[in-house]
């Protein structure tokens, strides 16, 4: 084998490991630039979510009231009925809710005797009527796309504002 022979084996060697190493680096700028798209479409996907989703608290602006702090309208609004001593507190359900709107929130109060009252009375006839220092609530709405979510909140006897406990999508 000639010197000129020898030589071109190991220039063919050396442009074979060179073509390697750059397929390599190929591979791993495409693997990175997946990981950074998917982590984009991740957020890009969150955001669309958020930028649809209503979020509902409790107000005490001249009476309890939903407000919808959210960025969408929410729709199906009912706070999930319950007990306390021998009352039963029924929400009516409210229809829409849009961004920074608010409604008073009405309900009906009957006794567990029978008895019912036919007046739609508010929710500080609890605190009036009840020994009760708190009160949990649920709150279930939807937004435009259907997709239903809770706000879980506790109202509390004697305090400027009920504490959001938690928001979420229900899945």
């Amino acid at each position: 084998m000639t010197d000129l022979a020898l030589w071109f084996q190991i220039y063919g060697i050396m442009i074979q490991t060179i073509q390697t190493i750059a397929l390599l680096i190929t591979l791993g700028v495409i693997i990175l630039y997946t990981i950074f798209t998917y982590g984009l479409k991740k957020t890009t996907v969150k955001q669309t979510e958020l930028s649809l989703r209503p979020c509902i608290i409790f107000t005490w602006d001249s009476g309890f009231r939903f407000k919808n702090t959210g960025l969408s309208p929410a729709l199906n609004i009912k706070i999930d009925d319950f007990e306390i001593d021998e009352y039963e507190f029924i929400f009516y359900r409210l229809d829409s809710l849009m961004p920074n709107e608010t409604k008073k929130i009405m309900m009906h109060i009957k006794k567990k005797a029978g008895e019912v009252s036919k007046m739609r009375k508010y929710l500080h006839f609890i605190f009036d009527t009840t020994k009760q220092k708190e009160i949990p609530l649920i709150i279930h709405y939807e937004n435009l796309e259907n997709e239903r979510y809770f706000s879980r909140l506790k109202i509390y006897a004697g305090l400027d504002k009920p504490k959001l406990l938690e928001t979420k999508k229900i899945r």
